[in-house]
């Protein structure tokens, strides 16, 4: 099997049952491009199924933050934590409500 990416359209918010889903299974690596807002902190949540409840990676950052060393503002990437590949589903929280972001992912 080839090493393949595709890029998914993301509208995230600062709650979790706002927040669209993506599917991140099999996927080992991967880039977050911030599309419109700024955003100091991603919080990162995942799922065994995509409408299921949603659970804090604690292991992702700290306490399941990632903070942006300087604020991440539209036209700006940030890489997709390592410790998430095995995830099934995923939601990305902002501190910045409606932001838009796409997430560019990779098999292996």
């Amino acid at each position: 099997m080839g090493v393949r990416s595709h890029a998914i359209s993301v509208a995230m918010t600062q709650v979790v049952a706002t927040t669209e889903a993506f599917r991140y299974t099999d996927m080992v690596s991967g880039r977050i491009m911030l599309l419109t807002g700024a955003n100091t902190t991603l919080t990162f949540y995942e799922c065994d199924t995509v409408d299921g409840t949603y659970i804090l990676c604690d292991d992702v950052g700290t306490n399941g933050v990632v903070t942006v060393t300087t604020a991440a503002v539209a036209g700006n990437s940030v890489v997709m934590p390592t410790a998430l590949a095995g995830s099934r589903f995923i939601k990305i929280i902002g501190n910045v409500a409606d932001v838009t972001i796409k997430v560019i992912v990779k098999t292996q």
